[in-house]
């Protein structure tokens, strides 16, 4: 007869030993009956057990969502949303590579997954109608330094936006354009002049109407 090991009671992956397989009793590889976490009931032979070649009778793999695991998704904004972001921080994709000079990246449980991603922008209030935003302009891409705002939020937060006082309070410029169908170019333009002028940057002035230049008649 065969020496071994008595492994009844312990644990491998989700199993948990019962007994030993009676009908193995004798031969060289003994056979375990296991109960999985799930409640399913089946017997393994011992170097199955214990080297690590089962892990479940299979519910594990029903239930976890693997990185890899193909998602249907690839088409969606917020699957192109996600590739945008490790694109800019990768590559610097985009107009300019400012997100590579200031290093700014993405943690890597979001660039490994983008079924994590996407389970953090479902529980954060995503919607097709926002835009993904970082709190600390100067912070990585992770679940503690963004949230799902509107554009006119997030023009307020990039470091090149231009603001204005108006009654008193710091106002998005392009926000107000925007509120008051008026040309960002032409605001922008004014704005940019005053400051050359050192002069004051006055709601009055840069929203002024804007004067039509008469037609001179030929002839």
């Amino acid at each position: 007869m065969h020496k071994y090991s008595d492994l009844s009671g312990e644990t491998f992956g989700n199993w948990t030993v019962i007994k030993r397989d009676e009908s193995s009793i004798g031969q060289k590889n003994s056979r375990w009956v296991c109960r999985c976490k799930c409640g399913a009931v089946k017997t393994l032979a011992r170097p199955v057990l214990v080297g690590g070649r089962s892990y479940s009778c299979g519910c594990s793999k029903k239930n976890e969502v693997h990185p890899n695991t193909i998602h249907g998704m690839t088409k969606s904004r917020l699957h192109q949303i996600w590739s945008a972001i490790k694109g800019r921080c990768r590559h610097g994709y985009g107009k300019s590579n400012t997100y590579l000079k200031r290093h700014i990246g993405i943690c890597d449980e979001w660039e490994d997954s983008f079924i994590n991603f996407y389970n953090w922008s479902m529980a954060n209030g995503y919607a097709d109608n926002l835009t993904i935003d970082r709190i600390d302009n100067d912070g990585d891409y992770s679940p503690d330094n963004c949230r799902w705002i509107t554009i006119e939020e997030q023009q307020s937060n990039k470091s090149n936006t231009v603001f204005i006082e108006v009654d008193g309070k710091k106002r998005c410029l392009r926000s107000l354009c925007r509120e008051m169908d008026f040309s960002y170019k032409t605001a922008h333009t004014r704005v940019t002049r005053l400051r050359k002028l050192n002069a004051p940057i006055t709601f009055r002035e840069v929203f002024r109407p804007i004067e039509k230049r008469a037609n001179k008649k030929r002839g």
